[in-house]
């Protein structure tokens, strides 16, 4: 411990002893130190040269451990918060510190050579690039810069034009690896006071299955706007209105599974274990046990595309899409496959049947964003079950205006966990009455049930 005292009242030899050891500054208050620290620093740096350290290692150890006792010894001030003189007061933020944390900072920060902004460091320049995606707030960026916790907003913005020219549109699919397009409307701004500076465009990626991995290195070099527009040039495809071929558009029959013998035998397993175990997972818990320990191919990486400037829903926008994604699959030597939603989904299919046989866009493996499959087939068990008491069984776990949203297709979580629950209860009904059985008495699980 080290305390201040004025030399009128220095008479600790007195009273301690030499259990503590007194400097004397001129002009400076005497410095009081406990000797026991003192004494087990040098025991310390005695046996670390014993233990054939190097000079330098033993001293940075000792200077280390003599400013951590400081600073543990140190006054704290914790009842009243400071004011806003104290807070832009250098002098003031620099006495908080004791005083030979400050003498080392002093003598280490002297001059431009030792600053710390003349390296790439990871973690400043990977807390500003993050910032920038998630907020994209050029002086939050460059108030943390301020404080040297990241780097400034004009580094970000190089990093990403060197990241653009570096990997451009490429990247690797190995073989046996699934290339995955996806496209969708990217809004900016979409709601301001004067609709100015509105962004309306067109998104595109692509996911590759397993994740290939990224081998080139980002340099750091000025890039010129030319070079970004070379790499985000898009071919636009002029298409007329493919509303006409509505009537052309044929559903094919769908099949039933009627061999699928595996996935029948895991249902009914399922549908039956209530009778043998309790509690049992819900369904999303039992195909994950019954799946444990399978190969998976792993995570995804991404492949950034370009976007085009034009409005997401004209044929003309969704025609160039689908030109240049087929440009991307090629470059790739594979099928494109390629997701949209509802709306660019109908416009696609369209633009898609009224091109001639030979056409590659006829080649595409166009899907249905699965999210939008699924609100459509939750909002056909609402439509088919309206009026068969399902809306009544579901109100008694949830709320009415919820339900509504439920068997519309749109609460999709919650119309999940509902139906399921709805089956689970038939199906307990059912099998017992088959194998004649009694109803397994859920007094006791129920909450364990509902929770998991």
């Amino acid at each position: 411990m080290r305390v201040c005292i004025p030399k009128k009242h220095c008479m600790p030899y007195e009273r301690y002893g030499d259990k503590v050891s007194i400097t004397s500054i001129k002009q400076q208050p005497l410095v009081v130190t406990l000797s026991s620290n003192i004494k087990q620093l040098v025991r310390d740096a005695h046996k670390k040269l014993a233990e054939d350290w190097d000079d330098m290692d033993v001293l940075i150890e000792i200077v280390g451990n003599y400013i951590r006792n400081e600073i543990k010894s140190a006054e704290k001030h914790k009842d009243v918060y400071p004011g806003a003189e104290e807070i832009k007061s250098l002098n003031h933020n620099l006495e908080i510190s004791p005083a030979s944390l400050r003498k080392l900072l002093t003598t280490v920060i002297k001059g431009k050579h030792a600053n710390a902004r003349g390296f790439l460091l990871p973690l400043q320049v990977g807390l500003c690039v993050t910032l920038d995606h998630k907020y994209g707030h050029r002086d939050l960026i460059d108030l943390i810069y301020n404080f040297g916790f990241c780097s400034s907003y004009s580094e970000s913005t190089l990093y990403k034009k060197n990241a653009s020219a570096t990997q451009g549109v490429g990247g690797e699919v190995a073989a046996g690896s699934l290339l995955h397009l996806i496209a969708d409307n990217v809004d900016h701004n979409a709601q301001t006071l004067d609709g100015e500076n509105v962004v309306h465009m067109m998104g595109q990626m692509g996911a590759i299955t397993p994740a290939a991995p990224i081998k080139k290195q980002i340099r750091r070099n000025k890039i010129s706007f030319d070079v970004i527009r070379k790499i985000g040039h898009h071919n636009i495809v002029f298409q007329k209105d493919p509303k006409s071929v509505l009537k052309l558009l044929t559903f094919t029959s769908v099949h039933p599974v009627v061999d699928d013998v595996l996935n029948t035998k895991v249902d009914v397993l399922w549908q039956v274990s209530m009778h043998v175990s309790r509690p049992r997972p819900m369904w999303s818990g039992y195909m994950q046990a019954i799946h444990q320990g399978q190969t998976n191919p792993g995570p995804n990486s991404e492949l950034f595309l370009p976007m085009i400037d034009l409005s997401p829903s004209s044929p003309t926008c969704v025609r160039s899409t689908l030109e240049y994604l087929c440009d991307i699959a090629e470059q790739h030597k594979v099928t494109p496959v390629i997701t949209f939603d509802q709306q660019l989904y109908w416009i696609a299919l369209m633009i898609m049947e009224d091109q001639p046989l030979a056409s590659r866009l006829r080649h595409i493996g166009l899907l249905l964003g699965s999210f939008y499959t699924e609100m459509s087939f939750l909002g056909a068990i609402g439509t088919i079950m309206d009026g068969s008491g399902l809306k009544e069984m579901l109100s008694q776990v949830y709320a009415e205006g919820s339900v509504d949203q439920m068997l519309s297709g749109k609460a999709v979580a919650r119309a999940v966990r509902g139906h399921l629950l709805v089956d689970s209860a038939l199906k307990i009904i059912a099998t017992s009455a088959a194998l004649q059985l009694p109803i397994p008495d859920l007094k006791g699980i129920l909450p364990y049930i509902i929770v998991k």
